[in-house]
């Protein structure tokens, strides 16, 4: 009797390792971008400063540390255009936009539809309108 407990006890432990190393694995996995342009895969290091105002923001499903990663949907106006953009990042919960507000990013020179969040936007739009406080 002692001994099938002990072995109960082992096949139990072994059990719970590997599927605690699975759902690691898997949660790493899903964590890491595979496609390029994401929050994952790439920072942009020179790139031009815009303002951007903010269309919608959700999670992304996904926290790290406590903090989310939020999917930002933003209307950015270069060069006379407008486009929208989405940022899926990493933000802090006390510097989270709300819909309407404008916002700071960075788009990468070399492939425009790379960018990342600054924060509030601290000067004027890109527009010439000024931020609301």
């Amino acid at each position: 009797m002692f001994e099938s407990w002990i072995r109960y006890t082992i096949i139990l432990s072994v059990g719970v390792t590997i599927f605690s190393l699975a759902l690691a694995g898997f949660l790493l996995y899903r964590a890491h971008d595979w496609s390029p342009g994401n929050w994952g895969s790439g920072r942009v290091h020179d790139g031009l400063r815009l303002t951007a105002e903010v269309l919608s923001i959700r999670q992304a499903g996904l926290l790290v540390n406590q903090m989310p990663i939020m999917r930002l949907q933003l209307r950015v106006r270069q060069s006379g255009l407008d486009r929208e953009l989405t940022i899926e990042q990493l933000i802090d919960l006390g510097n989270i936009p709300r819909v309407g507000e404008w916002v700071d990013i960075l788009i990468d020179r070399d492939d425009p539809l790379r960018a990342v969040y600054l924060g509030p936007a601290r000067r004027q739009t890109n527009t010439g309108e000024r931020r609301q406080p």
